[in-house]
């Protein structure tokens, strides 16, 4: 049986400790970070040692389209966990995919079926259906790692409650 966690209030909190207590919101903001290294991993490794038989892993871009080159170690280094700083965005943090070709390699065919799509989907369990954006790899894995994601945002409220009641109790 599946169980969400619905946080209401953490962005409002955050956004309002920022003006105020601004060191209390970067010491906030780093333990939400640090407690996200654990997921930036788990997605990280799932990329592959090497997507496709005719994709290039090293040099610069190449062909028409600029394609970048695929390094399986880069892609999975460039998972990276941002705390969302409000705005129109939604939630609290998310994941980012900072390396070009893991990128391309985790949206590729959200535009188009081109010939290149088509392969990638033969070894993906999700298929490309343009104009709909897509997540080959990244968004299934943050599925599948949720418990790391709660109880990261869990701690950090924790955190934030402690962290209020001993100013609280300074005053």
């Amino acid at each position: 049986m599946a169980s969400t966690i619905e946080v209401h209030g953490l962005n409002e909190l955050l956004r309002e400790l920022k003006k105020y207590e601004p060191t209390l919101y970067k010491t906030i903001r780093k333990e939400l970070l640090d407690g996200a290294k654990p997921l930036t991993k788990a997605v990280g490794s799932d990329f592959p040692a090497k997507p496709l038989e005719y994709w290039h892993s090293s040099g610069e871009r190449r062909g028409k389209a600029k394609m970048p080159p695929y390094i399986a170690g880069k892609a999975r280094r460039g998972v990276k966990a941002v705390v969302v700083r409000g705005g129109r965005a939604k939630g609290v943090m998310r994941l980012e995919q900072r390396d070009a070709g893991g990128q391309v390699y985790d949206a590729a065919g959200s535009k188009s079926m081109s010939r290149f799509v088509k392969n990638l989907d033969k070894h993906a369990p999700t298929k490309s259906k343009p104009p709909k954006s897509r997540s080959r790899l990244m968004y299934a894995s943050v599925a599948d790692n949720m418990g790391l994601v709660e109880d990261n945002i869990l701690k950090a409220i924790k955190q934030t409650d402690r962290m209020i009641q001993t100013r609280i109790m300074q005053k």
